[in-house]
């Protein structure tokens, strides 16, 4: 049976090779009778759409083959990879060479791009897309099935998301008992014309086929599917995941969409729709440089497109309707390219029209279907994309100032725009743009978009992987997978952090090393609460850990241990710590015990976080007490400081006894909010630490500093004059010191060191402000003793100091 298989791939891959080359040999004869180069036109067949199956990466050129063996570069690489730090090539992060950060400081210039003037990009071509096609109640009840959506979603509210007009963002959740959190991802669906389609919760067709979701481990699969009224067309949904979780994701779909009659189609589209992300007050304006909206001589300009073309001075996109969607087709923006900066009309007319604009939103209404969603379409606009020296031929023959005139080859280039809005409790935040477009199409639309100038000043910074954590701290959003460790995701990116530090902290010399065994953080013992190196969730959980056995592997967990890493190839996302790794340091002692964790731990979206956080122990469901669960909050500091990741998060002690009762008063009388007294002025060192113990002088003594020089070569008359001026000044002098002893002696005839003549009362008083001041000295260098290891409740897993609120944050 293997040997006719093999004959068969063997026989279907000679038949696609003859006929890609007589379809060459086509289009080939076709191109050579045509003398105008611009009208030539691509022949090649489209291929097919491979249903149920992963795609594969795109095929390289010979010239950069090697490069791209265990990693796949995005569409911007060659742009990023000179202006930008890089994933490592032997360490290639969720498969792909993904920029980190750019070469020069951004810290401070991403934050005023994106919120003070300017604008951010990103290239999110890495994020996962999954096209899912059936019938609607079907992709319906798949959504149920993996606990997509709020009810609200299900009732009247979404109307709007499920005719195709808007986009909505939820987690997906594992379909068996567990339930277990797997990512956040945003849904969008295809435009419905019909409307007699199923559009309403209400239809008893959803109902019947959801009802048939929840018993489908019962139902029979030869029994006859319920009767139906509606004969509903086939419609599509893009789903948008993170790729850390695109392969969980992808299992839990499938098996879903098996379930249904009809059996919904899955197609991979990670390879075939780019996306790029801009925020900041000027992502609006630079977007709307480079997509202009173009249609064909007859046809008609859909709503979408002329209402793109009023947003140019919308400076927020927060402020549209929440998961407003704008699609259209765009021209080659480097036909126009360099474009000169918008002119904004800032009157108040143009500010009351962008106002009733958004209040209407005409979309809504006037919506036509995105060919975002078609294949055909896709393919055509990346095929019929010219060369950049086809474009600079057109260019060169028109005269200086003007724009080649437009022709029917050009291509056209579906996009779709989605306006997201920040967490609801960073007040005033920045939207964010995120635009869907063919894979091909990105590069030079990426490229006119970096070198738009602005009205404001200035380009569009781009950013990598390091400013999406910086602006996601900054809006109090966390960011997955890193700030979810309760996921599979959060779990292997986890393990890979883990090691990158224990990797650094091995490479350095016993002496230069922090000894995590000889830490001292109570008076309990010393020791670090876990390793040190990570977050050692399951010492927190209490699973039994074996440290004591030096050669043992890197994690001994009583029971099953969940390793997620064979969805993530040859990433360091995947790896764990090899067992030859350990050595015989009392400190390596410390397993990583973070690298793994117990099935029974699971992940707490913010939603059901903030129900379990205001709710009652008796009022929370039973499936959230079987087991442990992790919740991702957000922690602001109250004095200076920047934790680092793995910092431990402690609760106060309980006051149960008297050192406990002590410890905890300690803590307490470090807030300064509670506690006025503790309110001091900022302490000034100098460049070597030291304090700077500055004196002032009353301006009797500055103006008798001043004069004191004589210049060289003073006249006589000078002299005198100058002379004079000392006696008054020295005049002054006596009697603000005569004043001075006459107030110390109304006061009781005691000086400034006279405590002799104090009272008891008076004594006390003092004491207690001097103690209070040496407390308040010592604060920055020393703090009270670390509670218990009872009392740990978390971990930091990543922080930076926000100048949104000038603070830090973890």
């Amino acid at each position: 049976m293997r040997l006719r298989l093999q004959t068969a791939k063997r026989i279907k891959a000679m038949s696609s090779k003859h006929k890609s080359a007589r379809a060459r040999k086509k289009e080939a004869k076709r191109n050579d009778q045509e003398t105008d180069p611009e009208a030539r036109l691509s022949t090649t067949m489209v291929p097919r759409i491979k249903k149920n199956r992963l795609a594969d990466p795109p095929k390289a050129t010979s010239k950069f083959k090697k490069r791209q063996i265990h990693r796949t570069w995005l569409p911007t690489h060659l742009w990023h990879a000179k202006r930008a730090h890089m994933t490592r090539p032997s360490e290639p992060l969720w498969r792909m060479a993904i920029p980190l950060s750019p070469t020069e400081k951004s810290y401070r210039p991403s934050h005023r791009a994106s919120g003070a003037r300017g604008a951010v990009a990103w290239d999110m071509s890495y994020m996962a897309t999954i096209s899912c096609e059936g019938l609607e109640p079907a992709l319906v009840a798949m959504l149920k099935a993996v606990g997509f959506g709020r009810d609200d979603l299900w009732a009247s509210k979404g109307k709007r998301w499920r005719k195709g007009v808007r986009s909505a963002s939820g987690w997906a959740y594992e379909r068996d008992n567990n339930k277990r959190a797997i990512t956040p991802m945003t849904v969008i669906w295809e435009y419905q014309h019909d409307k007699s389609s199923v559009d309403s919760p209400q239809n008893p067709m959803v109902d019947t086929i959801a009802s048939e979701m929840e018993h489908v481990a019962n139902r029979n699969a030869s029994s006859p599917s319920p009767p139906n009224k509606f004969k509903p067309a086939k419609r599509k949904v893009l789903l948008r995941v993170h790729p850390s979780a695109f392969h969980q994701l992808w299992t839990e779909l499938f098996k879903v969409a098996k379930m249904q009659c009809p059996p919904i189609v899955l197609e991979d589209l990670r390879f075939e729709i780019a996306s790029l992300e801009v925020t900041g007050p000027a992502s609006t304006e630079a977007l709307y440089a480079v997509l202009q909206p173009t249609v064909a001589s007859d046809e008609p300009m859909p709503s979408s497109a002329r209402t793109w073309t009023r947003l140019p001075g919308l400076t927020n996109p927060a402020s549209l309707p929440l998961g407003a969607i704008l699609s259209f087709k765009t021209s080659d923006p480097r036909l126009t390219h360099p474009r000169k900066p918008i002119a904004i009309k800032t009157d108040q007319n143009s500010n009351d029209e962008l106002t009733d604009l958004m209040m209407d939103w005409p979309p809504d209404d006037g919506a036509v279907q995105a060919d975002i969603f078609s294949q055909k379409a896709r393919i055509t606009a990346s095929r019929s994309l010219p060369s950049q020296k086809t474009v600079s031929r057109r260019k060169g023959l028109t005269l200086p100032g003007e724009t080649p005139e437009p022709k029917e080859t050009d291509p056209h280039v579906p996009v779709m725009l989605l306006a997201f809005r920040p967490n609801p409790g960073a007040s005033g935040a920045q939207g964010t743009w995120t635009v869907l477009l063919p894979w091909k199409c990105l590069d030079p639309i990426w490229r006119c978009l970096m070198y738009y100038p602005l009205s404001s000043g200035g380009t569009v910074r781009f950013g990598g992987l390091d400013e999406t954590r910086q602006i996601a701290l900054e809006r109090n959003e966390p960011w997955f997978p890193g700030d979810f460790p309760g996921t599979e995701a959060g779990k292997a990116w986890e393990r890979s952090e883990a090691e990158k530090r224990y990797n650094i902290w091995k490479r350095k010399p016993p002496s230069r090393r922090v000894n995590f065994d000889a830490l001292k953080l109570d008076n309990k013992g010393k020791g670090e609460h876990g390793n040190g190196w990570g977050c050692d969730w399951s010492f927190l959980l209490g699973f039994d850990v074996d440290k004591s056995n030096p050669d043992s592997n890197v994690a001994e967990i009583s029971g099953s241990t969940n390793v997620a890493s064979s969805e993530h190839g040859p990433s360091t996302n995947s790896g764990t710590f090899d067992s030859k790794d350990t050595t015989q340091d009392t400190n390596e002692k410390h397993t990583h015990s973070s690298a793994t964790s117990a099935t029974s731990v699971a992940q707490l979206s913010p939603e059901r976080a903030k129900i379990f956080l205001h709710s009652s122990f008796n009022t929370i469901p039973t499936l959230l007490t079987n087991r442990a669960h992790l919740a991702t909050i957000r922690i602001t500091l109250l004095t200076r400081g920047t934790p680092f990741p793995c910092a431990r998060i402690y609760r106060l002690p309980f006051r149960s006894s008297s050192g406990t009762s002590a410890l905890c008063s300690k803590w307490l009388a470090l807030d300064s909010h509670s506690n006025p007294c503790t309110k001091t002025p900022k302490i000034k060192t100098n460049w070597r630490g030291d304090t700077a113990n500055h004196s002032a002088y009353p301006n009797e003594y500055a103006e008798i500093d001043a004069i004191n020089y004589q210049p060289p070569n003073m006249v006589p008359e000078a002299i005198a004059e100058l002379e004079k001026k000392k006696g008054e000044l020295r005049a002054k002098r006596e009697k603000f010191q005569k004043q001075k002893l006459e107030k110390r002696a109304k006061a009781g005839g005691r000086g400034e060191e006279d405590i002799e003549g104090m009272t008891a009362e008076e004594r006390e008083t003092l004491m207690e402000e001097l103690m209070r001041l040496s407390a308040d000295k010592d604060q920055d260098g020393s703090v009270p003793d670390c509670p218990g290891v009872e009392d740990l409740i978390g971990f930091c897993h990543g922080g930076g100091y926000n100048l949104r609120v000038g603070r830090g944050l973890v």
